[in-house]
């Protein structure tokens, strides 16, 4: 692949994604306040959207609205909050379908 990249100057998916907006790591830990393994355990439970670009390193893209908030995991689980999330993103489009008519 890197073969491929360099033959043909193309760009890579790392500077791809960058392009688009995405974060490291550290750039989204610091952007939502929360630790390192903290947007990684997030994006594992899909509360944030990683995309690799390789085969051990991933891009975090960072919602502008809809944040995911830090909250107590003994009260709260990760688990229990991201299948809300996930319910609450179908009810919404569930009811913006009824706003326009689809059956």
């Amino acid at each position: 692949m890197a073969y491929l990249v360099h033959q043909y100057k193309l760009r890579s998916r790392h500077d791809r994604l960058r392009e688009r907006g995405m974060l490291t790591n550290q750039e989204a830990a610091a952007r939502l306040n929360i630790h390192e393994h903290t947007v990684t355990r997030w994006a594992k439970h899909r509360l944030i959207t990683s995309h690799a670009y390789n085969g051990h390193y991933f891009l975090y893209e960072i919602p502008d609205s809809d944040l995911p908030q830090k909250q107590c995991s003994r009260w709260n689980r990760l688990v229990d909050r991201a299948a809300a999330r996930v319910q609450n993103a179908g009810q919404a489009k569930l009811s913006a379908e009824d706003e326009r008519g689809v059956v």
